[in-house]
């Protein structure tokens, strides 16, 4: 795995999207324990089995890189992936800690490209993704803090359910 920032992950999903290439990115949706981890990390793998960002150190881009193989060949939904780091593997990954990260995984393409070039830049931006209950389904809605928003919610063949 490359251990590239956010930001380098983030440009990496951009081109990749650009030349076509189908890809998941996985991030932290709940953490129990790790301390001292941020839990801001991201990671990406592509259909050609190219990788850029860490979670957890090697071991949790590891278990991404091989989830992300079956979410490939799937039909492009959601996918959750519970991470536990406990003896050795703690201060392997550089933390003081061990615990739990449950992770989502979730098809690049599913996700408005504006949120990709935003992270890239830096800017402030949050990714809205709809993970339960009617309507759940891979896509997603970057908004921006002016409130501006690209994107949509859920699963497009799932009956409309509740606002956002």
């Amino acid at each position: 795995m490359d251990d590239g920032g956010l930001q380098e992950t983030a440009a990496r999903i951009g081109a990749w999207r650009a030349l076509g290439s189908r890809a998941v990115f996985a991030r932290v949706v709940e953490l129990q324990g790790f301390s001292t981890w941020s839990g801001d990390e991201l990671v990406a793998v592509n259909e050609a089995g190219e990788s850029r960002g860490d979670i957890l150190g090697r071991y949790g881009a590891e278990r991404v890189a091989e989830a992300a193989a079956d979410v490939l060949a799937g039909p492009g939904t959601l996918f959750r992936l519970a991470i536990e780091v406990h003896g050795s593997r703690v201060a392997e990954a550089g933390l003081s800690c061990g615990g739990q990260a449950d992770l989502l995984l979730q098809p690049a393409e599913a996700v408005p490209a504006e949120l990709w070039a935003a992270l890239a830049a830096r800017a402030p931006v949050a990714l809205l993704t709809r993970i339960a209950g009617p309507g759940a389904g891979p896509a997603g809605v970057a908004v921006h803090p002016d409130g501006t928003w690209q994107g949509g919610l859920g699963d497009p063949a799932a009956p409309p359910g509740p606002g956002l």
